[in-house]
């Protein structure tokens, strides 16, 4: 079974996103995708976005099921417009695969709490989405934490999302885990161990150098922040394969994890 990670900046880099989703969805069972938009203005772009990038991903992922959960409606990626628009996270599931169910879980904020010129009011949260193999279940959880500040380094919110993410884990018994997503965090927070406390860190066990590409805004500067992403997984999961891809279609890098089901 193969899951890929990544967001996708809103669709800025549009094409040769398209055309390295469509290679990818030749073999990838789950897409968990971060920054995507959506709008009835279909093609219209905002100050670099792709308002309905999440119709696009829909054209090209034709068999699979799709889950989506907005965050924040009546913002682009810099601030409130004045368009109809949401944002949120994105899970495309091949359907070959049962679905169980699916859920959101707020992690700092709750839905439409952002407020014009306060970046930190912009919500962060989870989408999960149950799935059976076999006998076995697994929660898929898509990931997209809180952004500011943006060092990536401990806040107050930022440990409790950490804990709104341990304490969610804990109700999902009888079920393996894959954590996934852009958590804007640093792997030395104290916001990450709590994690690995409970789950192994796939970034960190194959030793990734970096999940950010060269087109972030602070690529090869003094400011470089080489982590964002992660991917955790509980104990009874069997990795057979774990990489970040190097195809530059963000200013993020796509995790992809390969792991054995039987």
């Amino acid at each position: 079974m193969k899951l890929l990670s990544l967001n996708i900046w809103g669709g800025k880099i549009h094409d040769p996103l398209i055309n390295f989703i469509k290679k990818y969805s030749q073999d990838v069972d789950i897409f968990c995708f971060q920054e995507v938009f959506k709008s009835p203005l279909r093609g219209y772009i905002s100050r670099e976005i792709y308002a309905d990038i999440y119709s696009d991903l829909e054209d090209i992922l034709k068999g699979y099921n799709v889950f989506f959960k907005p965050v924040q409606d009546g913002f682009d990626i810099k601030g409130p417009v004045d368009f109809e628009i949401t944002q949120g996270q994105a899970t495309f599931v091949k359907d070959t695969i049962k679905v169980d169910s699916h859920e959101q879980v707020f992690l700092c904020g709750a839905r439409n709490n952002a407020v014009p010129d306060n970046k930190n009011s912009i919500p962060a949260a989870m989408l999960c989405t149950r799935i059976s193999l076999g006998r076995k279940k697994y929660t898929i959880c898509n990931v997209h934490g809180f952004s500011y500040p943006g060092e990536k380094l401990d806040t107050e919110e930022r440990i409790k999302q950490s804990q709104k993410i341990l304490n969610f884990l804990k109700r999902e018994k009888g079920s393996e885990i894959i954590l996934c997503g852009d958590f804007n965090l640093m792997p030395e927070t104290k916001s990450i161990k709590m994690i690995e406390e409970q789950l192994e860190n796939l970034i960190k066990k194959f030793n990734i150098e970096n999940t950010r590409s060269n087109l972030s805004y602070y690529a090869n500067t003094p400011d470089a922040q080489k982590f964002a992403d992660y991917t955790f997984v509980g104990p009874k999961i069997k990795v057979d394969d774990f990489k970040v891809l190097p195809n530059e279609v963000s200013d993020h890098l796509a995790m992809y994890l390969d792991f054995d089901t039987n």
